[in-house]
């Protein structure tokens, strides 16, 4: 296994990297202006191999939150810690932590939970994805 001082300080996860829809991603999808991202299902989980050895914090680019209310965040689970995803400035950017260290190097499994997923189809639409939120980017990285 990697020690920590192996491990990156940050990682970051692409919406135009390989996800797998079994981990609650749907496929690959642009903005009119070239961004790629993902929808999430009900939940979606991602692993990070990053340093863990100070705290951290994340940050998720939200593109839209779907049918998410304002006031209401999302919420990514981290080890069992549940931590909201705070919008920043009414932009994009929505930020959870700090995370804990952890003493022993390894993967760090994040799950995001939508808090209001819905069905396109449900509104007259013929998306029967069950869709979350649409995610550009995750990030993991120092805090402060």
């Amino acid at each position: 296994p990697p020690t920590a001082g192996a491990l990156p300080p940050e990682a970051v996860l692409e919406a135009s990297e390989l996800l797998a829809f079994g981990d609650g991603f749907h496929t690959l999808e642009r903005l009119p202006d070239g961004t790629p991202c993902r929808w999430t299902g009900a939940s979606a989980r991602a692993t990070f191999w990053v340093d863990r050895s100070r705290p951290l914090r994340l940050v998720a680019e939200i593109v839209s939150r779907g049918r998410t209310p304002e006031g209401v965040a999302p919420i990514v689970e981290v080890e069992g810690l549940r931590l909201p995803l705070v919008r920043e400035d009414r932009g994009r950017r929505h930020v959870a932590g700090p995370l804990p260290p952890r003493a022993a190097p390894g993967p760090t499994e994040i799950v995001i939970h939508a808090p209001v997923p819905f069905r396109p189809s449900d509104h007259g639409e013929a998306d029967f994805r069950t869709l979350g939120l649409q995610l550009a980017r995750i990030a993991l990285s120092p805090a402060g």
